[in-house]
């Protein structure tokens, strides 16, 4: 499933390297990791609690505010994984509430793992050491890199049933910064954006799409999406809108 949220997730990649001093560059450890990549996690064996927090605006006078926490056990039997514990199913936003209903009746393991995981397969260690990722800055801590426009849009390109996730226009305008520490691989913060604001069509806009993940290490010491931020603001049909989203996974308990 290749989706902007799986750009994130496949884009961290990495674990710790036994043996390699901490003073090696980014992309000699990314081609050491890559000879021994191991498989991504098809599973996840925890349950944890996700919090959401959402502010949007469309035209001047329609704001919504909106607040949610539940807790998510992906090994449960499907129609059992969500407990709500701050409101009810009612009380979420269409949209969101589509997506509830899926992760509860729906999903496979993999694909919760998939959304889950900050790790990647042996195909994306070696995207990130080749000529797809440039390294902006490093030192024996950390380094920063980016993708190419070409890699950010190969992640973003068609979904499982080969739809398109946004526009080609908007995905070649899209810039990523990445930061890992080192030399464990571990990536500490993503960063996705729109260069410039574009026009979609005629009548809309995009003026800012803003999207931010940190991972954190698991109890088993793989690295998990803790949060996700994401920022989007244009304009269609003559009157301006915007949204503000942050979500975190956090308290994981074994399943």
């Amino acid at each position: 499933m290749k989706s902007l949220s799986t750009l994130y997730l496949i884009s961290a990649l990495m674990m710790s390297i036994p043996g390699i001093a901490s003073a090696s560059d980014f992309k000699s450890l990314v081609k050491a990791k890559a000879q021994s990549a191991a498989a991504v996690p098809e599973t996840v064996p925890y349950s944890y609690l996700v919090t959401i927090a959402v502010d949007s605006q469309e035209g001047k006078d329609d704001s919504e505010q909106f607040t949610g926490q539940y807790r998510l056990n992906p090994a449960a039997t499907p129609g059992e994984r969500v407990t709500i514990i701050d409101g009810s199913w009612d009380d979420y936003p269409k949209d969101m509430r589509k997506e509830l209903e899926e992760a509860n009746f729906e999903y496979s393991q993999a694909q919760h793992a998939e959304d889950f995981w900050c790790v990647g397969d042996q195909e994306m260690l070696e995207m990130m050491a080749s000529d797809a990722v440039t390294v902006l800055r490093e030192d024996a801590r950390e380094a920063v890199v980016s993708l190419t426009p070409d890699a950010i849009a190969y992640f973003m390109d068609d979904d499982d049933d080969g739809e398109r996730d946004m526009p080609k226009k908007i995905r070649k305008r899209m810039l990523a910064e990445l930061t890992f520490s080192k030399p464990s691989l571990l990536l500490t913060q993503s960063k996705i954006w729109l260069s410039k604001p574009t026009t979609v069509k005629i009548v809309a806009k995009m003026k800012e799409m803003n999207f931010e993940q940190r991972c954190s290490p698991a109890p088993n010491g793989l690295p998990y999406v803790s949060e996700n931020n994401v920022k989007v603001s244009g304009k269609a049909m003559g009157s301006h809108f915007g949204a503000t989203v942050n979500v975190t996974l956090s308290d994981l308990q074994p399943n």
